[in-house]
C-alpha cells in the first residue's frame, strides 16, 4: 500500500512542478487509488482530486456512484469492505455523491454477511449521523428484526448491541420498536443475548427517558402487561422517580400499574410494585 500511496503522491509533485499529464491519465489513477482496499491510499487520492477540483478539474461524482455501487455487491468481501472505506473517504473528502446512494450502499453494507464489511459500514453510519443526513430508520430497524429472528446467538446479540450504539450516536427509534427488541432479547434462549439485552435495557431507557420522558413512561404503561417482568419491574422504577421530580403523569395510569405490580407473576415486580 505505501508504494500505490507513493505513486499517487509522485503523480501529484510531478505535476505541481509543471510536468503535463493529461487528465484522464490523472483520473484513471486516482479512481484506482479511491478504490484500493487500504485507506490512507484512498485518504491520499481523495486528497489529490480535491487538489485538482480546486483547480478546475471536475470530480467524476457519476463514475464513483457508480463504482460504489457495483463494489457494494462484489463477491469478494475484502472489495465490498474497500467500498464502504471509500464512502467514509468520500464523506470525510466532501466529495458532492447522490446521498441515496450512500445510504443505500451503507445500509446494504450493515446487513453484509461479513463482519469486516459491516464493521466498515458502521463507520459510514457514524459519519453520515455527523454531517446530520437523514437516515431511514425503519430500514435500519428492519434490518435488525431481521437479524434478531433469523441470526445465530451472536447475531441475535450483536444486533441488540447495534441498535444501542446507532442509539447512543443519535439515532432516534420509536420507543415501542426499543422495548420490542428488548423483550425478544430477555426471552431470547442464550444467555449471552439475553445479557446484551439488559444491557441494553439499561442503557436505552437513559436515552429515551432523556428525550421523551412523559411519552416514553406513557408507553411502557400501555405495553405493561406485555412486556418482559425486567421492563415491568423498570416502568414502574421510573414512575416511582418520576412522581419524585414531580413529572404529571396521569394518576389513573399511575394505579393500575401499581395494582397490576403487585400482583404480578414475578416476586421482584411485586416488590417493587408495593412502594408505587
Amino acid at each position: 500500500w505505501k508504494v500505490r500511496r507513493a505513486g499517487i503522491q509522485a503523480m501529484m509533485e510531478m505535476k505541481r512542478i509543471g510536468l503535463s499529464f493529461n487528465d484522464l491519465d490523472i483520473l484513471a489513477v486516482l479512481m484506482l487509488g479511491i478504490f484500493d482496499q487500504d485507506k490512507d491510499v484512498q485518504q491520499t487520492a481523495f486528497t489529490a482530486l480535491n487538489e485538482l477540483a480546486k483547480e478546475g478539474l471536475a470530480i467524476p461524482t457519476a463514475e464513483i456512484s457508480d463504482s460504489i455501487m457495483k463494489g457494494i455487491s462484489d463477491k469478494e468481501w475484502k472489495v465490498r469492505r474497500a467500498t464502504q472505506l471509500t464512502i467514509v473517504e468520500a464523506l470525510k473528502a466532501q466529495i458532492p455523491l447522490s446521498s441515496e446512494n450512500v445510504i443505500e450502499a451503507v445500509v446494504k453494507g450493515l446487513t453484509d454477511s461479513d463482519s469486516d464489511v459491516q464493521n466498515s459500514s458502521k463507520l459510514g453510519l457514524e459519519k453520515l449521523i455527523e454531517m446530520k443526513i437523514d437516515f431511514p430508520v425503519g430500514n435500519l430497524f428492519e434490518m435488525i428484526q431481521k437479524r434478531l429472528a433469523s441470526g445465530g446467538w451472536r447475531e441475535r446479540g450483536s444486533a441488540i448491541q447495534f441498535m444501542l450504539e446507532v442509539m447512543q450516536k443519535g439515532v432516534q427509534f420509536p420507543s415501542e420498536q426499543v422495548m420490542e427488541v428488548i423483550t425478544k432479547g430477555l426471552s431470547d434462549s442464550d444467555s449471552d443475548v439475553r445479557e446484551s439485552a439488559n444491557q441494553t435495557l439499561v442503557e436505552a431507557t437513559k436515552i429515551l427517558q432523556r428525550l421523551s420522558p412523559t411519552q416514553f413512561l406513557l408507553t411502557l404503561f400501555k405495553t405493561f402487561s406485555e412486556n418482559h417482568s425486567k421492563i415491568r419491574k423498570t416502568t414502574i422504577q421510573l414512575t416511582l422517580e418520576s412522581m419524585k421530580t414531580g413529572s404529571q403523569l396521569p394518576i389513573d395510569q399511575i394505579k393500575e400499574v401499581a395494582i397490576k405490580g403487585i400482583v404480578d407473576s414475578d416476586s421482584e415486580v411485586r416488590n417493587t410494585g408495593v412502594l408505587l
